[in-house]
C-alpha cells in the first residue's frame, strides 16, 4: 500500500503536460448516500461524486459504456482503462504521465457523451491494464481521468498534431456554436452537515447561483511560445488572510506580478492546496501543538484547533471553512499515536514552478468554498463558436464564517475535546526547516527568472572586456610608433627628404667627367653629355 509520503511526492509532470496533482487514498469517515449515487444527465448538468472529500468524479460514456472519470481542470485530456465498444484505434502509441502515475495506450476515437453533449470521433486514450497509479485512484471508484484545462496543454493533441484531437469540452463547444462555451462547477464537502450535491454544468449556471455572472472576471494568465504547453486556468490572487486577520506578506517569484499579487493555478485535480512555504507557517506554526514533518513535509496540528483564513481574489474575499483548513480526511496519527489533523494549505516543494509560472496552486480543499466558473474565450482553436474574447475566471463565495464556525464546532467538538481559538505570539511561530533540495531548486528558478537579465549582462560583460583590450592594443600600438619616431628624431641625418619638380635644375656630379668630355660645350649649372655617336672636329 503506498504511503502518505509518497502521495504527497509531487513532482513535474513530463511529457509536455506538466500539471501537477495530488489525488489522496484517504481513509473513508463520512458516509452520504446520496454522493455516491449517479444521477441523470439534465440540461448539460452532471452530477459529481465525491470520494471522501478527495477526488471528484463525474461520469462519461465512451462508445455506449458509462466510465467514472476524475474531472480535473489541471490536465486537458481523456484516457480510460478498459476496452469501450465501437472505438477504433489510430495505431499510435502514446502516454499521459502525472504525479501519482502514468497512463500509457493506444490513441483512439469513439463516440463520447458528457453533460448531455455528443461528440462523434472523440480521440482519448484507450489504457486497458496499463496505467499505474499510487494514491488510491482506482479505489474511489475511478476508472480515468477526463482533463477540463485548455488544449495547449493535451498530450493526444501535441501528439496529433491537429484540431481533431482537441479536448472533450473544446469539441463540444466546436461541434454546437450556440452552446456558450464555459464550464461550472460546485464541490461538495462530506462531514459538515450541509446537504450539497456537487454538480457539473456545460455553458450553463446552476439555478440559485446566478449571482456569478456579477463576480469580476478574473484574466486567465496566457503563457507565450514555449511555454504555451504549460498553460493552465492561471489567474491572480491579491493575498491571503492569516488566522489573525491579517495579510500575510509575500513576493511573487513570477516576473512582471503587479506589485503585492501572487499567481496560482485553478486545479481541481489537486487535492490540497499548495502555497508558499512562509504563507503555510504563518497559517500553523502559531498553533500550540502543531509539528511540521520534515519527512512528508507537512504540518500536522490537534484536530480542535479553529484557524479562520481567507483568500482575496479580483477583490473579493473568500472565507475558508475550518473544516477544510484542518483536516481529518486522513487518518494521521502522532508519535504517541494520538489522532491529529492535516494542514491542508502546504508548502509548495517539488510542485515549485522552476520555470516561475506560479506561486500557488488553489486545490479542492479551497474550491469547495466557491462557485467556479471557467470561460475558455479564444482558448477554442478553430473558430467556430461565437465567443472569441479572452478566456477569464468567475468564481462565487459560497462559505459564511459564522455558519462555518458553527459546523466546525458541531463536527469537531465530540470527536475532538475543546475547540481552540487561540494563537501563539508571534515571537513563537514555528517556521519549518528548507530542505536541501528545495534550496537548488529556489536557486535554479531564480537564475531562470533573472536569465534574460542575466544574458544582457553577460553580453555587456564580454563587450566591455572586448572593447578594454582592443582599446589597449590601440593605445600600445600608439605608443610603440611614438617611440619609433622618437628613437629616429635623434640623428642629425635623420632629415626629412625634399622632392623636386623634374625640370628643377640639380647640382652637378661631384667629381666624375666622363668619357670625350668637351669643357667647352658645357653650360652653366649641368652636366653635359654629349652624343656618343657624333663626330667631333679635331
Amino acid at each position: 500500500m503506498p504511503t502518505l509520503a509518497s502521495i504527497f511526492s509531487l513532482i513535474t509532470l513530463l511529457a509536455g503536460i506538466d500539471a501537477i496533482r495530488i489525488p489522496f487514498k484517504v481513509v473513508h469517515t463520512h458516509n452520504r448516500a446520496s454522493s455516491n449515487a449517479r444521477r441523470d444527465t439534465v440540461n448539460g448538468t452532471i452530477s459529481i461524486i465525491d470520494a471522501s472529500n478527495s477526488i471528484y468524479l463525474g461520469d462519461v460514456v465512451i462508445g455506449g459504456t458509462s466510465y467514472n472519470v476524475q474531472l480535473d481542470t489541471g490536465s486537458s485530456d481523456l484516457w480510460v482503462q478498459g476496452n469501450p465498444a465501437n472505438s477504433n484505434g489510430l495505431g499510435i502509441d502514446t502516454s499521459i504521465t502525472y504525479a501519482i502515475g502514468t497512463a500509457e495506450g493506444e490513441i483512439s476515437t469513439a463516440p463520447v457523451s458528457f453533460a448531455g453533449y455528443n461528440v462523434t470521433n472523440q480521440m482519448y486514450l484507450r489504457v486497458g491494464q496499463n496505467a499505474t497509479f499510487t494514491g488510491g485512484l482506482f479505489s474511489t471508484g475511478a476508472t480515468g481521468i477526463l482533463g477540463l484545462g485548455p488544449s495547449a496543454g493535451s498530450i493526444l493533441r501535441a501528439k496529433i498534431g491537429n484540431a481533431t484531437a482537441d479536448a472533450v469540452v473544446d469539441r463540444i463547444f466546436e461541434s454546437d456554436p450556440t452552446t456558450p462555451n464555459f464550464i461550472s462547477f460546485l464541490l461538495e464537502r462530506l462531514g459538515d452537515g450541509t446537504p450539497v450535491q456537487g454538480q457539473l454544468t456545460v455553458g450553463d449556471i446552476l439555478p440559485g447561483y446566478e449571482a456569478i455572472t456579477s463576480q469580476p472576471q478574473l484574466p486567465v494568465l496566457i503563457l507565450k511560445s514555449i511555454l504555451s504547453k504549460d498553460q493552465h486556468w492561471t489567474t491572480y490572487v491579491d493575498n491571503i488572510i492569516g488566522p489573525d486577520n491579517n495579510t500575510i506578506s509575500y513576493t511573487s517569484s513570477v516576473p512582471n506580478t503587479p506589485n503585492g499579487k501572487l499567481v496560482t493555478i485553478i486545479d481541481s485535480g489537486f487535492t490540497l492546496p499548495q502555497i508558499p512555504r512562509d504563507m503555510s507557517d504563518d497559517i500553523y506554526g502559531r498553533v500550540q501543538g502543531a509539528s511540521f514533518d520534515s519527512q512528508n513535509q507537512w504540518w500536522t496540528v490537534p484536530c480542535g484547533q479553529y484557524l479562520n483564513i481567507s483568500v482575496v481574489l479580483g477583490g473579493v474575499t473568500f472565507p475558508v471553512h475550518p473544516l477544510d483548513t484542518v483536516s481529518s480526511d486522513f487518518g494521521l496519527k502522532d508519535v504517541n499515536g494520538n489522532t491529529v489533523c492535516l494542514g491542508s494549505f502546504q508548502p509548495i516543494t517539488t510542485a515549485y514552478s522552476i520555470n516561475n509560472e506560479f506561486d500557488m496552486i488553489l486545490g479542492d480543499s479551497f474550491l469547495r468554498n466557491s462557485y467556479t466558473l471557467l470561460d475558455y474565450g479564444d482558448f477554442i482553436s478553430n473558430g467556430t463558436t461565437s465567443d472569441t474574447a479572452a478566456p477569464y475566471m468567475q468564481l462565487l463565495p459560497t462559505t459564511n464564517p459564522d455558519t462555518a464556525l458553527n459546523e466546525f464546532i458541531a463536527a469537531r467538538l465530540q470527536s475532538s475535546g475543546p475547540i481552540n481559538y487561540s494563537l501563539l505570539p508571534s515571537s513563537q511561530e514555528q517556521h519549518s526547516p528548507v530542505p536541501a533540495g528545495e534550496v537548488v531548486e529556489h536557486a535554479e528558478a531564480d537564475v531562470l527568472r533573472y536569465l534574460p537579465e542575466i544574458i544582457i549582462g553577460c553580453v555587456a560583460f564580454v563587450a566591455l572586456i572586448l572593447g578594454c583590450i582592443i582599446w589597449r592594443c590601440c593605445c600600445t600600438k600608439r605608443h610603440r610608433l611614438a617611440r619609433a619616431q622618437k628613437k629616429r628624431g635623434a640623428y642629425p641625418s635623420a632629415t626629412k627628404a625634399v622632392y623636386r619638380q623634374i625640370e628643377e635644375p640639380g647640382s652637378a656630379p661631384m667629381g666624375m667627367t666622363p668619357m670625350n668630355y668637351n669643357n667647352g660645350l658645357k653650360s652653366p649649372g649641368r652636366a653635359y653629355y654629349p652624343d656618343p655617336y657624333q663626330r667631333i672636329e679635331a
